[in-house]
């Protein structure tokens, strides 16, 4: 029982030292970049924004 607890302890405080150094280099949180990066380049070809499409529509 030790054991785990020393071990889940250890991960929180690493996870945490990681996440904030993290934080301290980039901007973005580290969600917003890998969603970024899976989309690749294609990403902005398939970009659909619903408000800009209904306000295009609502002026035609």
């Amino acid at each position: 029982m030790r054991k785990v607890l020393l071990l889940l302890v250890v991960g929180v405080a690493v996870g945490y030292w990681w996440g904030w150094s993290d934080a301290q280099v980039n901007q973005d949180d580290v969600v917003t970049r890998l969603v970024n990066q899976a989309g690749g380049k294609t990403r902005s070809s398939l970009k659909a924004n619903a408000d800009q499409t209904m306000d295009s529509l609502e002026r035609h």
